[in-house]
């Protein structure tokens, strides 16, 4: 019987989500599909989060400059 680990895909999530691009590159380097596929996962769930944030907070900035709020 020929087993071979595939990897843990909630590991390479996270790996992915909170190490980011190193993580990425780490979990590439394994021979792990699984780890993988969770890897690259968590990294483009990473980038959404980030760029969904930096928005929010970038249209904050605004609306109080806008507003007059820092005069």
């Amino acid at each position: 019987m020929d087993y071979k680990n595939e990897g843990n895909y909630g590991g390479g999530f996270i790996l992915g989500f909170l190490v980011g691009l190193i993580g990425l590159v780490i979990a590439l380097c394994l021979d792990q599909s699984e780890t993988k596929r969770g890897a690259v996962h968590g990294f483009i769930v990473s980038i959404v989060v980030s760029t969904i944030l930096g928005l929010c907070y970038a249209c904050t900035i605004y609306g109080l400059l806008d507003s007059g709020y820092f005069y």
